[in-house]
């Protein structure tokens, strides 16, 4: 059963929640980029080390680690914490 850790709590302390979840997920995600792509490296260098196909896993998948990576840490400034704020302003129509 998940619990809202949210209750009773700040609107900046919420803020730091949801950011420290992104993080997570985001090293959650690194993680399994790491296993999955070193599992199937050697499994292409076992099978067909004549073809690195593992070269393509790697890198697509990469690119989206790497967009992960760039928004929960703030380098996507249109979907940073302070982009998020004020979207939450706009639409209940006042300042948090």
């Amino acid at each position: 059963m998940k619990t809202n850790l949210n209750q009773g709590v700040s609107p900046e302390e919420a803020l730091a929640f949801r950011q420290v979840r992104k993080l997570k997920g985001f090293y959650i995600h690194f993680s399994r980029y790491l296993v999955v792509v070193f599992l199937l490296t050697i499994l292409n260098l076992l099978r067909t080390p004549d073809k690195l196909w593992v070269i393509w896993v790697a890198l697509g998948w990469g690119i989206g680690v790497l967009a992960h990576g760039l928004g929960v840490f703030g380098k996507f400034p249109f979907f940073n914490a302070e982009w998020e704020r004020k979207q939450v302003e706009k639409r209940l129509g006042r300042s948090l």
